[in-house]
This record gives structure tokens, sequence and C-alpha cells, in this order.
């Protein structure tokens, strides 16, 4: 049980570290998108990569989260 309860809230602080990480890619990843020239491809598959890497840490951090408070609900009960 107290096994369980450190694990949800690992799970929690984990999923905050990585919102914490994609919020700073997103504030860092602006400046960038606007200096780039779009006509080119590379650029092109430079933002869409980007874009996908940003949201797969906001979805990796808000299932993180969900997890961790799944499991310290049911290590409590």
């Amino acid at each position: 049980m107290k096994a369980s309860i450190i694990g949800g809230y690992t799970l929690i602080i984990l999923g905050c570290i990585l919102g914490a990480i994609s919020l700073l890619s997103l504030a860092t990843s602006i400046p960038m998108f606007l200096e780039l020239n779009t006509s080119e491809a590379y650029n092109w598959g430079f933002i869409i990569g980007r874009i996908f890497m940003i949201i797969l840490l906001f979805l990796l951090a808000k299932v993180s989260i969900s997890k961790g408070k799944k499991i310290k609900a049911l290590s409590l009960a």
C-alpha cells in the first residue's frame, strides 16, 4: 500500500515535470517559428515535428497525472 502511494505521487510529479518541459518547449519554439522561411520543405518538417513533440509531451503529462491520481485514490481507499 505504501509503495502504491509513492508510485502515485511519483507519476504526478513526473507529469508535472513533463508539462513544464512542454510549456518551456512551446515558449522557446515560438521565436524560432517566426524566423523560419516557410517556403522550404525542411522548415515545414521542422515545424510539424516540433508541434508533434509538444503535443506528445502534453499528452504524456496528462496521462501521467491522471494515472498517478487514480493509483493514489485506489491505494487510499
